[in-house]
């Protein structure tokens, strides 16, 4: 096997879903989709691959106004909610102000699908 940055991403995804499967193994419950700012800015340090909201796997990235990522649905989800109960919203990671602005991360993206073609028998 080659080393490189192709070997180097494989390895971070694989270690990516083997947290992922460790944390929800044996878990039937849903994730908490409000994980207190505390928590969230920790699963995004432990692993840039997972929605701090969600906990698991990014799906379609967008960045937010608070320069974090997060899964799509998820994160509008969270600014839905918030603005029901307040005219502003918060930001899950740092607690300050987020506007509505998410913007593709494409990056994060590409990453994710090269990471899912090289682990692919």
């Amino acid at each position: 096997m080659e080393d490189g940055p192709t070997t180097n991403l494989s390895l971070l995804l694989a270690a990516s879903a083997q947290r992922q499967e460790e944390s929800t193994a044996g878990d039937d419950s849903a994730p908490d989709p409000f994980p207190r700012h505390a928590a969230a800015a920790q699963a995004d340090a432990d692993d840039p691959f997972l929605c701090p909201l969600t906990r698991r796997r990014l799906e379609d990235p967008v960045v937010a106004e608070d320069g974090h990522t997060y899964s799509r649905a998820a994160i509008e989800r969270h600014l839905a909610e918030s603005w029901r109960t307040s005219p502003d919203a918060a930001s899950p990671v740092t607690g300050g102000a987020l506007g509505a602005t998410l913007l593709p991360n494409r990056l994060v993206a590409r990453l994710l699908h090269a990471g899912a073609a090289a682990s692919a028998p």
